[in-house]
């Protein structure tokens, strides 16, 4: 019997053994992904918060490698219950490009109200840090990327990665992060009414009123500006670079959402760069093609 012995994949035996009629062949190996079953990030309102892990990990789960950038991704929703796995597959896509992938949920509007989702994201960042090791996780190389409602909420918890909310778990954590990537998201939420849309944005029942905490979005506007990103944007606050992308037919958000935030960011001379997509739609294909993996692949490694 031969005993186990650990060793590497360069150390360990090819095996010698053969039969009749077998064949032999080499192939190149294709970089391989692997999501985690969900863990438990973080308990706020009797919930219990998941996070999905995206590993592009060398050979087989839960094997060490060396520390990966990380991308903390806030899937959309309209602030609704979030579908974690959604985007899954085209961030698969992603992570093969060295990336760990990490997917939290936030509290969603039926639970709690802004800023409720902006705090998990950033307590969904400190988590990713201080577990760093056991993630493969370099903590000095953590974005964050969202789309739609979570582009508002990576944008939130971006901007204001020095701030501390009422509510936050683990203030003493660094929760700031390198860039953020905003996939079309809602920036102020009393304007969303003033441009074409196929829903409603202003109403108590509509996703911003339910997010605002179920309050007619017109008669709360100094609400709906506590709640935008620009708001926090100053020229004395240090504010990551921003990659924006936003359709020019987009149904649900308008686009008009990403030049407010532009304009608020050429205004107090940060850094950004504002991608306008000619006949995309909200999440269409053309957010997940090849170029756009570029386009965005080259933004993050510019910073990290």
């Amino acid at each position: 019997m031969v005993e186990p012995k650990l060793c590497s994949y360069e150390d360990f035996p090819e095996s010698a053994a053969s039969c009749e009629g077998m064949e032999s062949m080499k192939l190149d190996p294709v970089k391989s992904v692997f999501i985690n079953d969900g863990l438990i990030y973080r308990h706020a309102d009797g919930t219990d918060l998941r996070m999905y892990i995206i590993d592009p990990a060398p050979a087989m789960p839960g094997m060490p490698h060396e520390p990966l950038p990380c991308v903390v991704y806030i899937n959309g929703s309209a602030w609704f219950q979030q579908m974690l796995l959604q985007n899954a597959a085209q961030l698969a896509v992603f992570a093969k490009r060295g990336y760990i992938i990490a997917m939290p949920e936030y509290r969603h509007s039926g639970i709690a109200s802004f800023p409720a989702q902006a705090i998990d994201a950033k307590e969904a960042i400190r988590y990713v840090k201080k577990h760093s090791a056991e993630l493969g996780v370099d903590p000095g190389r953590v974005v964050i990327w969202g789309d739609s409602s979570g582009g508002h909420t990576s944008l939130m918890a971006g901007i204001t990665g020095e701030d501390i909310f009422p509510g936050d778990a683990d203030p003493e954590t660094d929760c700031r992060v390198r860039c953020i990537v905003d996939f079309f998201g809602p920036t102020q939420v009393d304007l969303m009414s003033d441009e074409h849309s196929i829903m409603d944005h202003a109403t108590a029942e509509s996703p911003e009123g339910r997010f605002l905490g179920n309050v007619d979005v017109l008669e709360n506007r100094d609400l709906a500006i506590k709640a935008a990103p620009q708001t926090y944007v100053t020229k004395d606050r240090e504010i990551p670079p921003i990659l924006i992308v936003h359709g020019t037919k987009d149904r649900l958000v308008p686009f008009a959402q990403s030049v407010h935030l532009a304009n608020r960011l050429r205004e107090e001379e940060k850094e950004f760069r504002f991608i306008r997509l000619e006949g995309a739609d909200h999440g269409s294909g053309e957010f997940w093609c090849p170029e756009m993996y570029d386009i965005v692949d080259g933004f993050i490694r510019k910073y990290i």
